[in-house]
């Protein structure tokens, strides 16, 4: 039987004021938040040839901090290549 989250952390949830979930982001969100990291890597995203802002999508589910993770190892991998 499964216990609520909120019972089984009941020391952590006493000393949270509220906790929100986030939805995931849409297509238009990953495509803004895609261009403004390759802005930041010193790149231009090309909307009409870009295709791989749904996959992006598809594999992070649109997750934001998932993305900037992905952005980051991009960043790093840049650095040593």
């Amino acid at each position: 039987m499964d216990t609520p989250i909120k019972a089984r952390y009941s020391q952590l949830y006493s000393r949270i004021g509220f906790a929100h979930e986030y939805r995931p982001n849409g297509k238009e969100e990953v495509l803004f938040i895609l261009e403004h990291h390759w802005g930041s890597l010193g790149l231009e995203l090309d909307k009409k040839n870009f295709t791989d802002n749904e996959e992006v999508a598809r594999i992070t589910n649109g997750n934001f901090r998932l993305i900037h993770r992905l952005f980051s190892q991009i960043k790093s991998r840049m650095k040593v290549n």
